[in-house]
């Protein structure tokens, strides 16, 4: 039993007491409050009989102009327990982005976009309830040190341009690379994020344009496991550009289908990778190195690769395999391509054996009413272009073919959405000293097509690889950049330079350098550009 006297003292001294049952004895012992300096201060702690007053030099100054993350900062407020910050869109503050509370007095944002205004606002807190906000400031955010936007002529004090904004740009380095090549894009249907592939001497390097001004590398798909430097020939094309300085692979050929990546490159064994790219969804700790899903083995090298997404088949040219003609795969099956079928026109290319170097194939939509519904392709066969009739895998057809005067390297080219016109580059044909040329075919008959024009550029660059979409041609022409040309005239075999941006300020030579392709597909209208010695471009054109 405790005695009455141990409990008076206890109640007088304000003793704290601990006590245990032992065997039946009571013991207690007992401590004083002052030893328990939490309880102490918590008991100490002086309320607050007003709000703080209104926090005070606040920066960065209104009307700012700020370098990558939105940080706030201002003076520390006497009785302030806590700051309440709001960041807005509209000096109203009716869609406000963010309203945060901060220990301290500083706050930082991330989620930003160049070149919105924003507005911001902070107010101290305490036991006593809010206080005043302060006055609203605006600030806006570029998060590169120069200005990316085409301004008289140029971009970043660096690129000259005409219609076409820098959003961001990755070095060859930022891409876990030595050299870029091929380019193409995905958009995951689930999440409607964009994504840039971007080819690579030794891979392919995932890149998140989820926040096209603060771009992502997710990882890197190495080359097939079968991958061994070869110097075996590639059907006579451009051998001086088979391999780097270190014996790697100039060329590799990339594109999507059914949320699949497809890859094959030259002058190499290699094969046909496939790759989920649903995988890209979710990768933690970036960068991943990748492998493939599948490799398919029925050819080793392959200089390129196209697939219509509407028939579900897929194109390999320039292989070691059907005289470099095309090699068709049946992808019903994204992880199991199924070989079905050849087309191989003999008469044509250097080595007369049929190669295709690049290749359009399309269910065909076009005015000619005998092929209306066939799958068609368009090929660019070194020597000739190539239309053919490739609906029944195992009897395919040449339905015509056509050349030029001093045709050097028939190299690559697109149909207009109608599948009225073509547009051709030739490789080699700067290299003979003309211009920058555009050959513009009328294929309305597919029996007869016919030249009905050669556009000629100021540049003596070298086209490369160019697509259509919406009635503009979106050319990569290595030293001279993106190139943007309005086909609204193309009936009458003009074309119409409106935009440009070139990638390779370090020259406009005739020379293999710069930019390699552009991918202009994306439904946000973001243009991604490979350049060779430069690297990744993201741009955003005005037309």
């Amino acid at each position: 039993m405790i005695s009455s006297s141990i409990i008076r003292l206890i109640s007088q001294r304000a003793l704290k007491t601990s006590c245990l049952l032992i065997l039946g004895l009571m013991l207690c012992f007992v401590s004083s409050c002052k030893d328990n300096p939490v309880n102490n201060k918590e008991e100490e702690e002086p309320q607050s009989t007003n709000p703080p007053s209104i926090p005070t030099n606040l920066s960065p100054e209104s009307g700012a102009t700020v370098s990558t993350n939105i940080t706030l900062t201002w003076d520390e407020v006497t009785d302030a327990s806590q700051y309440e910050v709001q960041l807005a869109t509209d000096s109203n503050f009716e869609n406000i982005i963010s309203n945060t509370s901060a220990d301290n007095p500083s706050y930082q944002y991330e989620e930003y976009e160049l070149y919105k205004q924003y507005y911001w606002k902070v107010r101290a807190k305490n036991s006593a309830g809010a206080g005043e906000w302060s006055a609203t400031r605006t600030l806006s955010i570029n998060n590169i040190i120069y200005d990316p936007r085409c301004v008289n002529g140029m971009a970043h004090k660096e690129y000259d341009c005409k219609n076409v904004d820098l959003v961001q740009f990755l070095t060859v380095d930022d891409l876990m690379g030595e050299r870029v090549n091929d380019i193409w894009g995905w958009t995951d249907p689930m999440t409607d994020k964009e994504y840039a592939l971007v080819g690579l001497s030794d891979g392919v390097t995932f890149v998140d344009m989820s926040k096209p001004d603060n771009a992502r590398i997710l990882g890197k798909l190495t080359e097939s496991e079968t991958q061994r430097v070869s110097a075996g020939t590639t059907n006579g094309h451009l051998k001086s550009l088979k391999h780097d300085d270190e014996g790697k692979s100039t060329w590799r050929d990339l594109k999507v289908y059914n949320n699949h990546l497809y890859v094959v490159s030259d002058a190499q064994p290699h094969g046909l990778q496939v790759f989920d790219l649903t995988k890209l969804r979710n990768v933690e700790s970036p960068p991943v190195q990748f492998t493939e899903d599948y490799l398919y083995q029925g050819f080793s090298p392959a200089h390129n690769i196209a697939i219509n997404k509407e028939s579900g088949y897929a194109y390999a040219v320039g292989s070691d395999v059907d005289g470099g003609g095309l090699h068709i795969l049946d992808l019903s099956q994204p992880l199991n391509p199924t070989f079905v079928g050849a087309h191989a026109d003999s008469t044509v290319g250097r080595n007369l054996t049929g190669y295709v170097h690049d290749t359009q194939c399309v269910n065909y939509k076009g005015p000619d009413p005998d092929y209306q519904g066939e799958e068609i392709c368009f090929n660019s066969s070194e020597t000739h272009f190539v239309i053919a009739n490739v609906s029944d895998k195992s009897a395919t057809a040449t339905i015509s073919k056509a050349t030029y005067d001093d045709s050097e390297y028939i190299h690559q080219g697109w149909l207009t959405e109608d599948h009225s016109y073509f547009l051709q580059d030739d490789e080699l044909d700067e290299k003979s000293g003309k211009k920058t040329t555009t050959y513009v075919w009328d294929v309305r008959d597919l029996d007869n097509p016919k030249l009905i024009n050669e556009h000629t550029a100021a540049s003596n660059a070298i086209d490369h690889n160019l697509y259509i979409k919406n009635g503009y041609a979106y050319q990569a022409n290595y030293t001279s950049g993106l190139r943007i040309l309005d086909l609204s005239n193309i009936a009458s075999g003009t074309l119409n330079e409106v935009a440009y941006f070139d990638t390779f300020p370090q020259h406009n030579e005739t020379e293999f350098d710069g930019a390699w392709s552009s991918y202009p597909f994306f439904e946000s209208g973001l243009i991604i550009v490979s350049d060779i010695s430069n690297g990744l471009f993201i741009l955003r054109p005005n037309i």
